[in-house]
């Protein structure tokens, strides 16, 4: 197996005309399926898609193909941008197909429970690795971690323990501030 130069491209957040970025990410090739190009992070303060706080974003290929400038087993690889949160969001597998609803929700909408959660972190101040987290949202504990790629863990294996110091059922806000008479 050799090296293949993998240029990762994608739309940036500028308003009101998106402009394309892209950065070059040396991987093993050739490449045969898209599944074999690994996600990667970039700092998404710089594209106007992440607030300079916070600004880990992460590169999801999604496409690929090669890369007629340089030649060989070279690619040229299409990505989604994600910021850290709900992981295990599933792209419509055929997104031409969809109608706005779908692909809005595909974008927008995540679920938001009290409990145990499954998210995407990144190893901000260290290695800059993506990882999934294991958190129960009510106590803030992490259950566990997990590389990108593999199987989540059933959530049997947890104990889902809701604690709130305000009182709160089962479903809610997660407001802590609120205290019930």
């Amino acid at each position: 197996m050799g090296k293949v130069k993998a240029e990762y491209i994608w739309m940036d957040g500028h308003k009101p005309t998106s402009k394309l970025r892209s950065k070059t990410k040396i991987i093993d090739g050739p490449v045969k399926k898209v599944e074999e190009i690994p996600e990667w992070g970039f700092d998404g303060s710089s594209t106007m898609q992440a607030e300079g706080n916070d600004s880990d974003c992460a590169l999801k290929p999604v496409c690929f193909t090669r890369d007629p400038i340089r030649g060989g087993d070279h690619i040229l690889v299409m990505c989604e941008v994600f910021n850290g949160g709900e992981a295990h969001v599933a792209r419509p597998k055929d997104p031409e197909q969809v109608n706005d609803r779908e692909w809005s929700e595909y974008v927008f909408v995540r679920a938001n429970p009290k409990g145990i959660y499954y998210e995407r972190w990144v190893h901000t101040h260290g290695c800059k690795k993506w990882f999934n987290a294991v958190r129960n949202t009510s106590t803030d504990e992490i259950l566990k971690v997990y590389k990108l790629g593999e199987t989540p863990p059933s959530v049997k294996e947890f104990k889902n323990t809701l604690k709130s110091p305000s009182g709160e059922p089962e479903m809610g806000s997660g407001n802590f501030t609120v205290k019930k008479p």
